[in-house]
């Protein structure tokens, strides 16, 4: 298994520990917990390998119909070894035979994580519906382990090479290009310390136990700081797989934070669903203060303490 997989596994296998600790809390057994990781997991690796082949259509197109346009001529090759998808070992070197199938090889990589969550959330609502249990606790319950998990993606994404950052200086990695992918762990790292803090603080009694309210708040928070982080880190980020809605320029900018003044800033299609992440936190703070305002026991407390 290469460095990658293996961050990458550990990350799940730590997140999916904290769901199973913090389960009952949220209103679910730890059974239940479990189950829910695993069917968020396949929906997640459908969603991302999905959103990673739309986002870069042409080159799968390619790899099918016109193979010679997108694959290098002259690899060498021993034994089968050596050759990149879509080709074959002839001998000594590699010869171009195209792969119409590419797109679905999720094991040779190309997963984007906002593919994941798209693909992810979906699968577990599914589940949660099937066993009768409010999505809000089941979906708020992924939340405090997915940032966790996501610290050893980005930390396997720096080590193999991907997700990385625009050239630069100053505070950048090295001497030419940002380190995004550590920044964005560290990040993680200060969300899922919070979100894991904010869920312990609002569950200390028993009645608020797999409130959905309260799930609410912790699935708003996360969503909300998230959604912030990815939209900065994009500034720093240098791969072009995940396009653009519009491209805007800010030579001032760029210099203050050390980027090639002629990388656009904004807005990339992770950037866009940032905002988005946003609003819906938002709203599910709203919505959680709205449950709280109508809940038997705020009411309780409405009607012995009338005030003036």
């Amino acid at each position: 298994m290469s460095e990658y997989g293996f961050l990458v596994s550990l990350g799940v296998a730590l997140g999916a520990a904290v769901i199973h600790r913090l389960a009952p809390r949220a209103g679910l057994s730890r059974n239940q917990g479990m189950d829910l990781v695993f069917w968020s997991v396949i929906g997640g690796i459908v969603g991302a390998r999905l959103l990673y082949v739309a986002l870069d259509w042409n080159l799968f197109y390619s790899l099918c119909f016109d193979p010679n346009s997108v694959l290098p001529e002259g690899l060498s090759c021993q034994q089968g070894s050596g050759c990149l998808p879509g080709q074959v070992c002839d001998g000594m070197w590699c010869r171009n035979v195209g792969d119409c199938f590419a797109f679905a090889k999720f094991w040779q990589g190309g997963w984007v994580f906002l593919g994941g969550v798209i693909g992810g959330i979906p699968a577990g609502i599914l589940y949660l519906r099937l066993k009768r249990i409010a999505w809000i606790n089941g979906i708020g319950l992924l939340a405090i382990g997915l940032p966790l998990g996501h610290v050893f993606g980005r930390i396997g994404c720096y080590f193999r090479g991907c997700c990385y950052g625009k050239h630069g200086a100053g505070w950048a990695h090295g001497v030419s290009m940002h380190a995004v992918q550590l920044y964005e762990a560290v990040g993680n790292v200060a969300i899922f310390l919070f979100v894991v803090w904010r869920f312990l603080q609002l569950t200390q009694r028993d009645e608020d136990r797999g409130a959905p309210r309260v799930m609410s708040v912790v699935l708003g928070w996360y969503l909300i700081l998230y959604g912030a982080l990815r939209f900065v880190t994009e500034l720093f980020r240098g791969d072009a797989i995940r396009g653009f809605f519009f491209e805007w320029h800010q030579e001032w900018l760029a210099r203050l934070l050390g980027v090639d003044p002629d990388a656009p800033l904004v807005l990339s299609t992770s950037q866009g669903v940032s905002l988005v992440m946003i609003l819906l936190g938002l709203w599910l703070w709203r919505r959680a203060k709205t449950m709280a305002t109508n809940s038997p026991v705020v009411k309780q407390i409405d009607s012995t303490n009338p005030g003036p």
